[in-house]
């Protein structure tokens, strides 16, 4: 653990998966405070999260559509919420997306490819800072990861 500057993480991230967002027709937006924004934390776990929730939303969501990355400061923790417009999940899956190498089958999820390793990866992350990882999502409307962190 060390203390940094949580901006510097989250924007080296957002660095490194653009092109692959420009590439999709996706409108990649990240929304950062002004003022630094301090957390006692492991800098690599942190953009590892960042670039495994983006690269997450980024593979669901069609071209035309937007992933945005926004973090904050709430009371005393470090937020950060990624939130995409692409086709969400099922009520019944959202338990089980965290678990290794799950992935959801539906008919608008089954052309992706991947291990399923990547939000198991950020909850186990989140979970090593004691932090919270939440996800809200609507079938076809978009997903929302939240990750808060203690600062």
């Amino acid at each position: 653990l060390e203390q940094f500057d949580a901006r510097d993480a989250v924007s080296a991230a957002l660095r490194l998966v653009r092109l692959q967002a420009d590439e999709a027709g996706i409108k990649l937006r990240g929304v950062l405070p002004g003022e630094p924004m301090t957390v006692d934390a492991d800098r690599r776990a942190l953009k590892q999260i960042v670039l495994n929730l983006v690269s997450n939303a980024l593979k669901f969501t069609p071209s035309g559509g937007s992933v945005t990355v926004t973090a904050q400061a709430v009371d005393g923790m470090f937020e950060l919420v990624v939130a995409d417009t692409g086709v969400g999940i099922a009520k019944d899956d959202l338990e089980r997306v965290t678990q290794p190498f799950f992935q959801v089958e539906t008919a608008l999820s089954r052309k992706f490819a991947g291990s399923g390793l990547g939000l198991a990866i950020a909850r186990e992350l989140v979970n090593l800072h004691k932090g919270k990882l939440e996800i809200e999502s609507t079938e076809g409307k978009g997903t929302t990861v939240r990750v808060m962190l203690p600062r």
